[in-house]
């Protein structure tokens, strides 16, 4: 009962407070990042009308991250000036415009108006639940808390009750 109550009170904790990051969620924001940031250096090689140079930065950063499964630049909505990886295959359109944790999105713009865009798509992550839960602090802790507090709560409990008169 002690440890159920211990472990309630730590998700209560992250519920309330968020103390324990979502991994899922990190991942989201620095692919977000990463992403911007080609964004920005292919537009300026888009600007140059530098074609070898966005060819290159695209295979370039393919190869630095394993995790990445195609790049692509598009125009409008269907002229891909450049890719890397197998593209036409791993691309589906995001639900309702939006990045997702497989497929990003951003928005390449010109005098204000959307010119075409920036596409990057990452292999899932093929780990079972218990792994992926197991990688998640939030469950580690509670893990770890349930097994070292009822270790803890027995011999305190037990050592308690030697002291105490039943009676």
């Amino acid at each position: 009962g002690l440890v159920l109550l211990t472990s309630a009170v730590l998700l209560l904790v992250n519920l309330l407070f968020g103390v324990f990051p979502d991994p899922d969620a990190q991942l989201v924001r620095a692919r977000n990042a990463q992403a911007e940031s080609l964004a920005t250096q292919i537009s300026v090689l888009l600007q140059r009308g530098d074609e070898n140079g966005l060819a290159l930065a695209l295979a370039r950063a393919r190869a630095r991250d394993s995790s990445i499964r195609s790049l692509a630049v598009r125009r409008g909505a269907h002229a891909l000036l450049g890719r890397s990886g197998d593209h036409e295959r791993a691309w589906s359109e995001p639900r309702h415009g939006r990045s997702a944790l497989t497929h990003l999105l951003v928005p390449l713009s010109q005098g204000g108006e959307r010119w075409g865009s920036f596409e990057m798509t990452f292999f899932p992550d093929d780990r079972g639940t218990l792994q992926r839960a197991l990688g998640h602090s939030l469950w580690v802790t509670l893990l770890g808390t349930a097994l070292i507090g009822a270790l803890v709560y027995w011999i305190y409990i037990r050592r308690a009750l030697v002291h105490l008169d039943p009676t």
